[in-house]
């Protein structure tokens, strides 16, 4: 299925295109738990969102006329990284090192997953 970007969508897609290496699109959100979080639990949890919310499985596509359009397709795998850290002295400044390495990577719009989830521990 096939349907027009909107016009923050449009923005957002010419604006990277002009600087595709350019990470500034990224959202990132930390969460801190006071509780054990079981990541292949987590993963699997992501595996059924992605298949009931459409939204994770979109993707663009430029159509004959150059135009770029959302595409919903069958579910792809997201992105899932997970990193114990529990042995490390200090894990919390490992860990934002690692997230401060890795976040600033761009994503391309027309090949990429757009979601990625990370879990560290």
């Amino acid at each position: 299925m096939f349907k027009p970007l909107t016009a923050m969508q449009t923005g957002i897609y010419f604006d990277q295109s002009r600087d595709p290496s350019s990470p500034r699109y990224n959202v990132g959100v930390t969460l801190e738990t006071f509780t054990h979080v079981d990541p292949l639990v987590l993963k699997k949890t992501i595996a059924l969102l992605s298949q009931k919310l459409d939204i994770l499985s979109m993707g663009l596509v430029v159509d004959p006329d150059g135009g770029v359009l959302q595409q919903f397709d069958a579910p792809k795998p997201i992105d899932f990284f997970y990193l114990d850290l529990s042995a490390d002295e200090d894990a919390v400044s490992s860990a934002r090192a690692h997230i401060n390495k890795n976040y600033p990577q761009a994503f391309n719009l027309l090949q990429d997953q757009l979601l990625a989830v990370s879990l560290y521990r």
